[in-house]
């Protein structure tokens, strides 16, 4: 089997609070820790991890919220004693980028409601390090996005609902190296689902083979 996606990153963020038109992902609103995670499309499986955290208060104005600290548990203490600094995350994230950009097509990146929320956070970063995430990556694809087309009725799209549906355990859920391992195994799920193999899912306590249930009645 031939393919130009040999690979697809899957990342999350955790970050200090939530952006809106008067505060900016990562100026205004923290970076507090990002996670990547490899996916080999031709095996379907995870092949590398990496881990990244920010600096406390890297900038004088950022705004740590408490709400937000309550969801992913990462006191300033925890931050502290893991950060690297700007310019290595910067290098860092370069030599993934570097390691499994696909040819021709650069990186591939996926994650959970990621369009939206966690690459602005992505993009920012690269801007303030005088670099653009666009010379790394063509494709942003988010599997929030496909569990709405994968599921005609569900309760939410949430990560948790979505890998329950699967059968994929997230536990420590808010941590990014957590839910983007998850997040991995449900793009792999989805990626079967693509490809019509015999991977199953449950519907009303019935398993329906995916090769079924995209046949088209004549």
């Amino acid at each position: 089997m031939q393919t130009a996606q040999k690979y697809v990153i899957f990342f999350d963020i955790e970050s200090g609070g939530i952006p809106s038109k008067d505060k900016l992902a990562f100026y205004d609103v923290p970076l507090i820790e990002i996670s990547f995670v490899v996916v080999d499309m031709l095996k379907l499986e995870i092949v590398d991890k990496v881990e990244i955290t920010f600096p406390y208060m890297y900038f004088d104005n950022l705004e740590y919220s408490m709400q937000a600290q309550e969801v992913h548990g990462i006191t300033p203490e925890m931050q502290k004693s893991k950060a690297v600094t700007l310019k290595e995350a910067h290098k860092q994230m370069k030599d993934l980028f570097a390691k499994y950009k696909n040819p021709r097509l650069k990186c591939t990146l996926c994650g959970h409601n990621s369009v939206g929320f966690d690459t602005p956070f992505l993009k920012n970063f690269f801007e303030h390090m005088n670099d653009n995430l666009d010379n790394y990556v063509l494709f942003n694809v988010d599997t929030m996005m496909l569990a709405q087309w994968a599921a005609l009725e569900q309760e939410n799209y949430k990560l948790g609902t979505c890998t329950n549906l699967y059968g994929i355990e997230l536990v420590d859920a808010h941590r990014a190296s957590t839910d983007t391992e998850a997040t991995a195994k449900l793009g792999i799920e989805f990626i079967k689902k693509l490809r019509g193999e015999g991977a199953s899912v449950s519907e009303g306590g019935k398993k329906i083979r995916y090769r079924e249930s995209f046949q088209i009645e004549k």
